[in-house]
């Protein structure tokens, strides 16, 4: 058993498609994570998002697309450069 950021609630949690890496974002951070499932380890920290990290999920080709409450999307993968975009208000996301 291993805590992410003990004491700190983890609001979504995402599996990699090897399950060997877990992408996480909390209430109190506006930051999207990744971990090493086997030793803990966290092997990256994705800024740029301005509020609270809504959802986050792996897609086909390794990439972390993640979303805030202010629509701000983040598009990134692990070690690489993170493309981001605003959805326009009302447009909504799932």
């Amino acid at each position: 058993e291993r805590a992410l950021h003990a004491g700190v609630p983890q609001r979504r949690l995402s599996f990699s498609p090897d399950g060997r890496t877990l992408a996480s974002s909390s209430y109190e951070r506006h930051t999207a994570e990744l971990w090493d499932v086997v030793t803990g380890r966290r092997l990256n920290e994705q800024e740029g998002h301005l509020d609270t990290v809504a959802t986050l999920r792996f897609v086909e080709d390794g990439r972390i697309v993640s979303v805030d409450n202010g629509g701000r999307v983040v598009d990134w993968r692990l070690g690489g450069a993170a493309r981001s975009a605003t959805l326009p208000p009302g447009k909504g996301y799932r």
